[in-house]
C-alpha cells in the first residue's frame, strides 16, 4: 500500500512539473508565432503536454521507443494545434518547432537552476515532500495568473473599450467596442469611415429585415494583414451611437463592415471603432 501511495505521490508532481514546464514553453510559442491565443487554451495545451507525459512515463519499457515517437511528435503537435486554433499547416509546423526551441532552451535553464542552485534541494527536499505545499503553490500559479491577465486587460483595454448600440430600420443591437485606431478604412464610394463588426452580431437582425436594399448593402475592397486584396460586405446603420467614455457620440447613416473572423480571441469586444469618427 506504502509503495502505491508513493507511486500516486511521483506522478502528481511529475504531472505538475510538467504542467508548469509545458505552459511556459507554449505561452513561448504562443508569443513567438503570434498565435493571439487565449489563457484557456494555454491552460489546455499545457494540461494535454502533461497528461501525455504522465501516460508515456506508464507505457511498459519494451514500448519506450513507440511512446517517444508519440510524445515528441503527437503530444507536440497536439499542443500547438490546442494553442493556435484553426490556422494553416505550415503555421502548426512553425509552432512545432518553436515548441523544441523554446522546451530546449526552458529545459537547459532548468538544468542549471536545479542542479547548480538552491533551487534543486528546495524542490527534491520541501516541496516534493509536501503534497499541501504543491497544491498551494500550484493555486497560486493560478491566482497569479489570472490577476496577471486582469492587469494586461486594464492596461491594453481601459482607455479603448466603449459600447455601441446600432439602429437598423428601427431594431437596436448593442454590441461591445474596441477604439481602433489603425483602422483607416475608408467607403470608396462615399468617402467615409467605415467600422468593422463580426458579422454574427448582425445576421438575426439582418434576416428579420431580409431586404439587402434597406441596410444599402454593398461591398468594398480592402487589405489587412494577410489579404493583400479582398472585399468587405457593408450596410448601413440608420444610427450609430458610441459611448465613450463620458461621452456619447451619434453617427447618422454610419457604415459598418461585416466580417466572418473573431476580432477578439478573448471575447472583450465584437465591434471595431473607426478612430476618424471620434474626431469629427
Amino acid at each position: 500500500m506504502g509503495g502505491d501511495n508513493s507511486i500516486v505521490i511521483y506522478l502528481d508532481v511529475f504531472f505538475c512539473i510538467n504542467f508548469i514546464m509545458d505552459f511556459i514553453v507554449i505561452a513561448v510559442v504562443n508569443s513567438l508565432c503570434r498565435y493571439a491565443a487565449t489563457y484557456l487554451r494555454m491552460i489546455l495545451s499545457a494540461t494535454f503536454g502533461a497528461m501525455g507525459a504522465v501516460i508515456v512515463c506508464l507505457v511498459p519499457q519494451e514500448y519506450k521507443f513507440a511512446a517517444n515517437i508519440v510524445t515528441y511528435i503527437c503530444i507536440g503537435m497536439g499542443m500547438v494545434r490546442i494553442c493556435a486554433g484553426n490556422v494553416a499547416f505550415a503555421e502548426l509546423i512553425k509552432g512545432f518547432f518553436a515548441l523544441y526551441a523554446a522546451a530546449f532552451m526552458l529545459g537547459g535553464v532548468m538544468h542549471v537552476l536545479y542542479y547548480y542552485t538552491y533551487a534543486g534541494y528546495i524542490i527534491r527536499q520541501v516541496i516534493v515532500r509536501d503534497r499541501e505545499l504543491m497544491v498551494f503553490l500550484g493555486v497560486s500559479f493560478g491566482f497569479l495568473l489570472l490577476l496577471y491577465r486582469q492587469l494586461v486587460r486594464i492596461k491594453v483595454y481601459s482607455d479603448k473599450l466603449c459600447r455601441v448600440c446600432c439602429v437598423l430600420r428601427g431594431r437596436k443591437i448593442y454590441i461591445k467596442g474596441f477604439v481602433d485606431t489603425g483602422n483607416v478604412l475608408q467607403d470608396p464610394l462615399f468617402h467615409r469611415p467605415v467600422c468593422i463588426a463580426q458579422k454574427d452580431s448582425f445576421l438575426e437582425v439582418l434576416h428579420e429585415i431580409n431586404d439587402c436594399t434597406k441596410v444599402k448593402y454593398h461591398v468594398i475592397p480592402f487589405r489587412s494583414l494577410g489579404c493583400d486584396s479582398g472585399m468587405l460586405e457593408v450596410i448601413t446603420a440608420d444610427t450609430m451611437y458610441i459611448c465613450y467614455g463620458k461621452k456619447e457620440i451619434q453617427v447618422e447613416d454610419a457604415l459598418i463592415g461585416l466580417t466572418a473572423q473573431t476580432l477578439s480571441s478573448d471575447g472583450e469586444y465584437e465591434f471595431l471603432v473607426n478612430a476618424q469618427l471620434l474626431k469629427g
